[in-house]
């Protein structure tokens, strides 16, 4: 099979910077994940690259992915569920437990800071946000796992449960803290193993290179990618979750309106401990 077209960053006619030759779409993917499945030799030339055993959650079938530090029910997840559906995958939940906490990282962020929204997904209307962090704290640089809420529950706890609380489909979740410590220091040196995985067991569905995450698509995704296109002849099965234009709107954050109640109950409780 010949190589595909390199990967590469260029600027669009609207003179913004983008992806090249980067993502597949869905239709396309849909189809290539099953062939890439069953070519026996595809899959040890993906073992030899990868050099250790796969995730048992990646074994079986190629998945349908989403990367977060933690998997919760907010509207992207929502829109996940509804993509999945159409290439019928298993969804399964990358999370990353035990990464460091930053506030100037808005997905880090939107994880103690709640926004909620008042319809689906034709507003993008935030009514108001709720901080379930105590911000006054010293909570930089601490691992998310072990965050605790405003009322004292542990916070990767707390995201698991919302989706019984907000009646929606919970999917599969596989915390790969140990998997990123197995390969590398840090994401310059792991990325190309975590591409690895979309060359045959899984897509991901990932936007790169919005505007607050450009330096670590172009020093360390791209690279990655690039390698990995190199290697097999092949690109990494990566689906644009969102829209380019709207990638970036606080609305993939919010979270259903229902959910300020629970949270509201929680901290009624929580004082009545104290009183």
């Amino acid at each position: 099979m010949p190589n595909p077209k390199e990967a590469k960053i260029v600027k669009g006619k609207d003179g913004k910077l983008r992806l090249e030759n980067f993502y597949t779409p869905l239709s396309e993917a849909k189809k290539e994940i099953w062939r890439r499945w069953n070519d026996k030799a595809l899959r040890k030339k993906v073992e030899g690259f990868l050099g250790r055993p796969l995730p048992k959650v990646l074994q079986k079938e190629p998945r349908a992915v989403l990367a977060r530090h933690i998997v919760t029910p907010d509207t992207e997840y929502r829109y996940f569920l509804d993509l999945v559906k159409m290439i019928k995958l298993k969804p399964l939940g990358w999370e990353y437990l035990k990464d460091k906490f930053y506030t100037v990282n808005p997905t880090k962020l939107s994880l103690g800071k709640i926004y909620f929204f008042d319809k689906e997904y034709d507003s993008k209307e935030t009514i108001c946000s709720k901080k379930i962090l105590s911000f006054k704290d010293k909570l930089e640089g601490k691992k998310i796992c072990d965050l605790k809420t405003l009322w004292l529950e542990n916070l990767v706890d707390f995201h698991h449960r919302l989706p019984n609380l907000v009646k929606i489909r919970e999917i599969e979740k596989f915390d790969a803290s140990h998997w990123y410590k197995q390969n590398g220091k840090n994401a310059k040196q792991n990325y190309k193993y975590f591409l690895g995985l979309f060359v045959r067991n899984g897509i991901l569905f990932e936007n790169f290179f919005p505007r607050d995450e450009q330096k670590f698509t172009k020093d360390i995704v791209l690279p990655a990618f690039q390698e990995i296109q190199k290697y097999f002849g092949l690109k990494p099965l990566i689906f644009p979750l969102i829209a380019r234009k709207s990638e970036t709107d606080l609305f993939w954050y919010c979270h259903h309106k229902s959910l300020i109640k629970q949270i509201d109950i929680l901290m009624e409780n929580k004082q009545k401990k104290d009183a």
